[in-house]
């Protein structure tokens, strides 16, 4: 028989540039479809990475981009990413009307807000101390939210 089909081409992908020698350092295939937002930790240690995938991806900086892990849970496309300034937590906004806080450690989600946006929610965002999460939506709303991390 023929050889398998080589796999679909990734959309999402993520160049990192070297601008003082002006190259292409490392080429990160980083989601299977575009990235619409993507962040780095507070401290520079992770690069945060999210897709029309559903998927956030974790990269670690300061070991040349190293995959660390994906984050599975949005049931649409993930429009916005911020991270914790106690860089343990990063949130999430979602096209699914969704705004979620996961655990960068532990790998999962440890809050959802699933029913305050009523259209796809386009940014989220810590304050500088990580005390406060704000959302804003389609549904021209903005939310509030006191964050609470352990």
């Amino acid at each position: 028989p023929p050889p398998p089909p080589p796999p679909p081409p990734r959309a999402g992908k993520v160049n990192v540039f070297n601008v003082e020698e002006q190259r292409l350092v490392h080429r990160l295939e980083a989601h299977a479809k575009p990235i619409r937002s993507l962040r780095f930790s507070r401290d520079g240690t992770y690069l945060f990475t999210a897709s029309d995938d559903g998927t956030v991806s974790c990269w670690d900086a300061k070991r040349s981009y190293l995959f660390v892990q994906s984050f599975e849970g949005h049931q649409s496309w993930v429009l916005g990413v911020d991270t914790h300034p106690d860089g343990r937590t990063f949130a999430t906004s979602s096209a699914d009307r969704t705004v979620r806080i996961w655990d960068v450690a532990g790998g999962g989600c440890v809050q959802s807000f699933d029913s305050l946006h009523t259209d796809q929610v386009w940014a989220v965002g810590f304050n500088d101390v990580g005390t406060l999460l704000a959302s804003a939506g389609e549904d021209q709303a903005l939310q509030i939210y006191t964050a609470a991390t352990q």
